[in-house]
């Protein structure tokens, strides 16, 4: 029987990708490339220093490497849309990981506050499916007790007022953080100027409504709906330049955080150079570091 052979990607957007933005492919994208030696160099060695932070600021900048790449991937494919999705996740926990290095006495409501999203978790399967082992869960009800003892123990340092009466009633805020996602972001001059192209615009193509749904598509000269292919194509250069920007910046708060040798931090800024080169004329701010 002969071996069936599958192919994946889109070799026309390949072929476009690369001649549209072989300086970046060069400069960032490459593994073994600058930023690729700038990435390895920075988490080659790190020492943590007994700080419960620690650890949470080294996974947050792995997993930003990691949602920086998916990002090339999507957008190499032709899939500009598609790479707002990474793209956004990946400022989210570049926020996060920015706001925690300078509120270090928050880890602790960074990490607790898993307990309450699990409950809430667990209660809405409890709601949605009459047998949680039909999501392959073993011991659910041991979890769910479990978040259900650990919610009510850290409830108190998660209330707020319910309402603005004085009836003294409570509910549990939504986040681990006292700030909302948007003011925490404007505390963070480094990353606030990229909160419409890295946050506000991908929710269009994460959740489902109208004006998201009508970026996909494009009118043709006959009055036909046409998928927008072009579109996406229009919204590769702001993705990438957006992604490229973020992930010095969270490589830069790495090498602050763990105060890593200057050797890393004169690669860091031969990438603070590229990234001038590299999208020179661009209206997205230069990186600074």
């Amino acid at each position: 029987m002969e071996e069936a052979h599958y192919k994946f990607g889109n070799d026309d957007a390949i072929k476009q990708f690369e001649r549209t933005y072989g300086n970046f492919l060069s400069k960032a994208a490459d593994k073994y490339g600058p930023l690729g030696n700038c990435i390895q160099a920075t988490f080659q060695e790190v020492k943590f220093h007994h700080r419960p932070l620690d650890p949470v600021i080294s996974c947050l900048g792995r997993v930003a490497v990691d949602r920086f790449f998916e990002v090339c991937l999507l957008c190499a494919n032709g899939y500009g849309f598609g790479a707002q999705m990474p793209l956004r996740s990946m400022y989210e926990i570049t926020v996060t990981a920015f706001h925690l290095h300078l509120n270090q006495s928050e880890i602790a409501d960074f990490v607790d506050y898993h307990w309450i999203q699990d409950r809430k978790l667990y209660l809405s399967i409890v709601e949605l499916l009459s047998d949680a082992e039909s999501l392959h869960l073993p011991h659910f009800e041991g979890h769910l007790a479990k978040a259900e003892k650990k919610s009510k123990e850290l409830s108190e340092r998660f209330e707020i007022s319910a309402c603005k009466c004085k009836c003294g009633c409570k509910r549990l805020r939504h986040s681990w953080s006292k700030l909302d996602f948007t003011a925490m972001a404007k505390k963070i001059p480094a990353l606030a100027p990229l909160y419409y192209s890295a946050y506000a615009k991908p929710l269009l193509q994460t959740h489902v409504t109208p004006r998201g749904l009508a970026s996909n598509f494009s009118e043709t000269k006959d009055g036909d709906i046409d998928f927008s292919y072009q579109q996406q194509e229009n919204d590769i250069s702001t993705v990438l330049v957006t992604a490229h920007n973020l992930i010095l910046q969270s490589l830069g708060l790495q090498i602050d955080h763990f105060d890593q040798p200057d050797e890393v931090r004169l690669l860091l800024q031969g990438c603070l150079d590229d990234f001038s080169e590299v999208w020179k004329g661009h209206r997205i701010k230069a990186a600074t570091h």
